[in-house]
């Protein structure tokens, strides 16, 4: 019952999985930032530096990226389902079990654990949802997937927000938003697993791909490419032991695209990851928000932008791809270099009505860019290699990328006693990742078009 696969593309069935594995991903994006929506009345609770918040913060993402790649080289061996189910149970009890915390250490330990339970679900996403769809649905699946992840954070600031104001406290909302994750859990063990590489071979075989022609179908997630790393033919693909990783980690380090979109999102979240953590601080101390018009506000200015963003984003990318290969890679980057205005924006503003229009326009930009980057990814790897891959990718941006940001933020804050100063420099590393990633219009049509021809 629970490992019935799905062998042949049915759109009805998988827009059903689509919307399970969105409703995680936006309980996912709240549980993680119910947190930083309160940071400032944990603070006053239990006297911590901006310093020790910012570690808190960094804890969770540290762990997170740590975690990503063993987490997806078991669900290369086929079983995705199970790593992300794990996942939604793990980081959902440890949600719960935060408010309950009566000291750093709690704290920092339940906030690792946490880590743990997402990198399950999001090194697993991406590689399942490019198996439910056909290539040419790529871009718009992955976008509304990834909506949560400015939606869901809307939601985690609704919940801490309205929950501060209702209960006078901060340890309800972790409670509310810690239990319907398990609920889904359950309900996702009954979704079935798809064959890997369906997506890709249903695309080039015009929606008659039979399971007989999936190589993946009985030894799934086991192929290995040569150490030459010259994708040109099917004879390049040839089944292995799982435990020969370096070969794996060699063709992906190799693929050109990869590299310029790694790159280019490590400054992208060490940047606007790290104002997102300090995002209801910051509009406490400079606007005069309280506790809960802070998160509320925040919340709704993201949500709204994020909600609009992320549709056009995919369908925009989608679309754009029937006239230009380069499609996905385009919408990057100028989702990134008007992220970059926005942010910058924010940082100068000087009243509320600025700060959260310029807050919307960051979740606007940034959300349009989140379906198109994991579509290119996934469109430039071997499908047996995409959690790997997935899985690189998180640790890469969060280890190199946010997992830094709110710890050197908080530190600036501490030591100049500024918390505005501490992010007047984030905008322009954002800036930045706009022009790395223009390096993959170089190379993105060309190792497209090498994995098609080999599937």
């Amino acid at each position: 019952m629970f490992n019935r696969k799905y062998t042949k593309i049915n759109l009805k069935y998988a827009w059903f999985a689509l919307a399970i594995l969105s409703s995680l991903n936006l309980l996912n994006y709240a549980d993680r930032n119910v947190f930083n929506a309160l940071m400032q009345p944990i603070k006053i609770n239990f006297g911590f530096t901006d310093f020790q918040l910012g570690l808190l913060a960094s804890a969770f993402l540290f762990v997170y990226a740590i975690a990503a790649y063993p987490l997806a080289r078991i669900a290369d061996r086929g079983l995705r389902k199970w790593v992300l189910v794990t996942g939604v149970f793990i980081w959902s009890f440890s949600t719960f079990l935060t408010g309950t915390a009566s000291s750093f250490s709690q704290l920092f330990i339940y906030r690792s654990v946490l880590g743990i339970g997402e990198a399950s679900y999001a090194t697993t996403l991406a590689p399942l949802l490019s198996d439910y769809f056909p290539l040419s649905l790529r871009s718009t699946a992955l976008g509304i997937a990834n909506a949560p992840l400015g939606i869901g954070t809307g939601l985690g600031y609704y919940i801490a927000g309205i929950s501060h104001h209702v209960f006078g406290g901060w340890r309800k909302a972790f409670y509310i938003v810690g239990v319907p994750g398990v609920i889904l859990g359950f309900i996702t063990l009954f979704l079935r697993e798809p064959v890997m590489g369906l997506g890709d071979q249903t695309s080039k075989q015009e929606n008659n791909a039979q399971e007989k022609d999936l190589q993946w179908q009985n030894d799934p997630g086991q192929i290995k490419l040569k150490e030459t790393g010259a994708l040109e033919n099917q004879n390049d693909i040839e089944v292995i032991s799982q435990q020969n990783i370096f070969v794996k980690l060699g063709i992906l380090f190799q693929t050109k695209t990869l590299l310029w979109l790694f790159v280019s999102s490590i400054f992208l979240t060490f940047s606007l990851g790290g104002m997102l953590v300090w995002l209801t601080p910051f509009l406490q101390r400079y606007f005069g928000f309280s506790n809960s018009s802070a998160a509320i506000d925040a919340a709704t200015a993201a949500g709204i932008g994020s909600l609009i963003g992320v549709f056009l984003g995919g369908i925009s990318a989608d679309w754009w791809s029937k006239v230009s290969e380069n499609a996905p890679i385009w919408v990057v980057i100028i989702g990134f270099f008007l992220s970059a205005f926005f942010a910058y924006g924010a940082v100068i503003s000087k009243t509320k009505h600025e700060v959260l229009w310029c807050i919307g326009g960051v979740a606007f930009f940034q959300m349009a860019t989140n379906g198109p980057i994991l579509a290119a990814m996934m469109n430039v790897t071997p499908p047996n290699l995409r959690a790997t891959c997935n899985a690189i990718y998180l640790f890469l941006i969060h280890f190199l990328g946010d997992a830094f940001s709110p710890t050197v933020i908080g530190y600036i804050s501490t030591h100049y006693h500024d918390l505005r100063l501490a992010l007047y420099f984030m905008p322009f590393l954002t800036f930045i990742s706009a022009l790395l990633a223009g390096g993959a219009l170089l190379t993105y049509a060309k190792e497209k078009h090498k994995i098609l021809k080999i599937i």
